[in-house]
C-alpha cells in the first residue's frame, strides 16, 4: 500500500492540500511545467470573469513573465482580472487567476500566474443541484416519482425520498427523468436517461431521507446531454468566488 503523503511532504513537493478537494501550488517551476504541458497537449481552456464565460480557446505561448492565449471570439474587452480553467490529461479541473495586460486582434496577453489550483476529482465530479430538483423512474413496471435530486454527475446521481420506498441494491431502474429548475418556475433542464442501477442505499438521518446512489447507463445523445450539463455546472462552480 502506498504511503499517504503528510502535509509536510506536500509542502516539500510544492503542493498544499486545501478544502473542498483542492490542492494548490505557488512553485514557479511546477507552474511552468504544468503550463508547458498545457501548451504541448493543446487542451481546451475557458476564460471566466463574473458573468462572462468564453468559448473554448487554447494557450498559444508560455513566456518567462506572461502567457499568450487565443483570443475568444466573444471577448468583451472590458475584463482585467480573469480565471482560466481547463481539464488536464488526467481529467482534473485546473484553474488559475491572472490579469489581462493587453489584447490584439488574435491574442490575449496575461501575467504569469502566481498560483495554480487543481481539483483532485476526476471525470465524474458531482455537482449539487438547486432546490426543487426532482427525479422519476420506472422499476419493475411501476412508476416512481417525487424523489429529491441531491447531486448529479456524468456517471450517476444521488437522490432521496421521505417515503417508505425500498429499492434494492443492484436493481435496474429505467426511463429516468431528471427535472432541474433553471431560475424560474417556467424554465427547467430536463435530462433523460434510459437506464441506471442502484449501487447503494443508506439513511440520511439529518435530512430524514432514505438516499440512493444510482449509476447511469446512458447512450449516445443522452450521454452528451449529461456531460454538457455537468460541465456547465462545474464551470459555474469554478466561477463562484471569483471576486474580480
Amino acid at each position: 500500500m502506498a504511503k499517504k503523503r503528510q502535509p509536510k511532504d506536500l509542502i516539500q513537493t510544492g503542493w498544499v492540500t486545501l478544502e473542498n478537494g483542492y490542492e494548490s501550488t505557488k512553485s514557479p517551476e511546477i507552474i511552468k511545467q504544468m503550463l508547458d504541458g498545457l501548451l504541448k497537449e493543446r487542451h481546451m481552456l475557458v476564460v471566466l470573469h463574473k458573468d462572462y464565460q468564453s468559448g473554448n480557446c487554447i494557450l498559444v505561448d508560455v513566456r518567462d513573465d506572461e502567457l499568450l492565449i487565443d483570443k475568444p471570439h466573444n471577448w468583451p474587452g472590458t475584463e482585467s482580472l480573469v480565471r482560466v480553467a481547463y481539464k488536464d490529461a488526467a481529467k482534473l479541473w485546473t484553474h488559475f487567476n491572472t490579469r489581462v495586460t493587453s489584447a490584439t486582434e488574435d491574442l490575449l496577453y496575461t501575467e504569469f500566474p502566481k498560483q495554480i489550483y487543481q481539483l483532485q476529482r476526476r471525470d465524474h465530479f458531482r455537482v449539487e443541484t438547486p432546490h426543487g430538483s426532482q427525479v422519476s423512474f420506472s422499476f419493475k413496471a411501476e412508476q416512481y416519482s417525487n424523489f429529491t435530486l441531491l447531486d448529479i454527475s456524468a456517471g450517476g446521481m444521488k437522490l432521496g425520498s421521505n417515503q417508505k420506498i425500498l429499492i434494492p441494491t443492484n436493481a435496474t431502474v429505467t426511463d429516468i427523468s431528471i427535472n432541474i429548475p433553471c431560475g424560474s418556475r417556467e424554465e427547467e433542464e430536463v435530462l433523460l436517461v434510459r437506464k441506471g442501477s442502484v449501487v447503494r442505499s443508506y439513511p440520511d438521518r439529518e435530512r430524514r431521507l432514505l438516499c440512493y446512489a444510482v449509476k447511469f447507463h446512458p447512450t449516445g445523445p443522452q450521454e452528451d446531454q449529461l456531460v454538457k450539463f455537468v460541465r456547465q455546472q462545474e464551470l459555474d462552480m469554478l466561477r463562484k468566488g471569483l471576486q474580480v
